[in-house]
């Protein structure tokens, strides 16, 4: 049989039998019935043997590979809820509760949908941008150009920190004469602990804290508020000729000497662990409120200051004392005998264990020697200067971890409160000194 090239409908051949014409009806009869013009079920309807004359139900089916959707404006809102359209050439879309919502005006987006959002940016390439990698606004006057932006007091707040209420407010003073420029420095400074000085265009610069001022005269820094660290306003003045001036004065010479005109007590800068600087400096100096002594930042660590301790150094127990070319980590011991201090070696008391889990104690050497991960808990806030020492004599320890944990308040130098020991053999050697666990 011959098949027809739309429907596939099966037509008899020449020497076909009457049940073979009667076979063939039946087919084509069926295929007739089940036609709808998709593929095989007749040819496909153009837009000329189409008229619709009323709504077309879609029933919950998108529209697909559409290329525009051409709208045709209306007098009057539809009645339909969700739906999209033109009246009187504005953009609607009308709300599931049936509130008709204006997108555009004549010339561009209704900015009114926002509230307070105006000007000429219709007829700019201005535009406001959010990046979410970077999460940070932008505002762009035209494609890759910056904005300038102007604005009353402007609080930055930590980006980083949920429901934060602390800002840092800029603004302007009060009763500000004239406007002027403040034009930041171009690059970093050059060094550390730099100062920054403003010439009389508004241009700042940066300068190492040992290079004096141009301006050779005595200039000052006066803080407006004596003895209170919350300083609410600083200015540059003269030297003021009357020594009783109700402000107190740091002054800064062309010789580069800084110096404090008051008799008054200097407040050192004092705080907890936590209000140590990120990145300290060498010789960085302050109090530590925690352990009620003086510090310095000295070769990359915080060390107390013996002399200022609340204890201090008893130095006239130190009869004599007797060292030569002293070697890494060795101790000062006193020999009684001789009646001097001098070379010698300390060491901890060895303890083979062989517990999976134990309590250390002062000035202990553990040799563990269990092959099943391990858990070493430190003494809480021993005694300053202790020592305890850790060794993997199982040589199983990067398989099976030692962890060393802190006890109470007490944490390691980076902050944490579980030290690893990862390493076949590995050993650590701790040292408990202002209130943490620091590795020898």
């Amino acid at each position: 049989m011959v098949k027809t090239p739309n429907m596939n409908l099966n037509k008899p051949a020449s020497t076909a039998t009457l049940s073979d014409y009667y076979d063939s009806i039946d087919a084509i009869l069926d295929r007739l019935d089940s036609h709808d013009h998709s593929a095989g079920k007749g040819v496909k309807l153009t837009p000329a043997s189409i008229n619709i004359t009323s709504n077309l139900a879609f029933n919950d089916n998108a529209i697909t590979e559409a290329k525009y959707l051409q709208y045709v404006n209306q007098d009057a809102h539809p009645t339909p809820t969700t739906a999209t359209y033109f009246k009187d050439g504005f953009f609607y879309i009308r709300t599931p509760s049936g509130t008709n919502i204006q997108l555009t005006t004549a010339t561009g987006f209704n900015g009114a949908l926002v509230g307070g959002i105006g000007g000429d940016y219709s007829t700019s390439g201005a535009i406001l941008e959010y990046d979410s990698l970077s999460e940070a606004y932008s505002f762009f006057r035209e494609t890759n150009f910056y904005a300038s932006i102007k604005t009353g007091d402007i609080t930055i707040y930590e980006t980083d920190e949920e429901g934060t209420t602390n800002g840092i407010t800029f603004k302007a003073p009060d009763g500000l004469a004239t406007s002027y420029d403040l034009v930041l420095p171009a690059d970093a400074p050059a060094t550390s602990d730099s100062v920054m000085v403003v010439n009389t265009s508004g241009v700042a610069s940066f300068l190492p804290n040992t290079t004096p001022p141009a301006d050779t005269g005595n200039r000052i820094l006066k803080f407006s508020e004596v003895g209170n660290a919350s300083v609410s306003a600083i200015s540059f003045n003269d030297f003021p000729t009357n020594a009783g001036d109700a402000y107190k004065i740091i002054q800064y010479n062309s010789d580069g000497i800084l110096s404090v005109s008051s008799t008054e007590p200097l407040l050192i800068p004092s705080g907890g662990n936590d209000d140590r600087p990120i990145t300290p400096s060498q010789f960085m100096f302050r109090g530590n409120t925690d352990s009620g002594e003086f510090e310095a930042y000295i070769n990359g660590t915080w060390k107390v200051i013996p002399a200022f301790s609340a204890a201090g150094i008893a130095f006239d127990d130190l009869v004599d004392v007797n060292i030569s070319s002293p070697s890494n980590k060795q101790a000062l011991v006193y020999n009684e005998d001789a009646g001097v201090w001098e070379n010698g070696s300390a060491s901890l008391e060895k303890i083979t264990s062989p517990s999976d889990n134990l309590t250390a104690e002062e000035n202990k050497f553990y040799l563990l020697t269990s092959v099943e991960p391990r858990v070493v808990t430190l003494p809480e806030a021993p005694t300053s200067g202790t020592e305890i020492s850790i060794k993997d004599l199982s040589y199983s320890a990067s398989t099976s971890f030692i962890s060393v944990e802190a006890s109470g308040d007490d944490e390691f130098e980076d902050g944490s409160i579980t030290l690893e020991v990862n390493g076949d053999g590995m050993s650590v050697d701790l040292l408990y000194i202002n209130n943490k666990w620091v590795l020898k």
